[in-house]
């Protein structure tokens, strides 16, 4: 499960902020490949979610100074 909280984002290094939006980004497009494929998501609320990680870990990076790779 690639959502964690908001307080272990803050002790987190920038390496491993870096492998954490890799996991998050790979999930959310496995997510809406299984949207495309059948037309209606499994669990709405965890596409919302991954959605959710991922901008919240491009804005910590950008706060930290870390380079964020697309």
């Amino acid at each position: 499960m690639a959502i964690i909280q908001k307080s272990k984002l803050n002790d987190m290094t920038s390496a491993d902020m870096e492998a954490e939006l890799q996991k998050v980004r790979s999930e959310y497009r496995a997510e809406m490949a299984a949207f495309g494929s059948s037309g209606k998501p499994k669990n709405p609320g965890r596409y919302k979610e991954l959605r959710r990680m991922v901008a919240r870990l491009i804005t910590k990076m950008a706060q930290k100074n870390v380079s964020k790779k697309k």
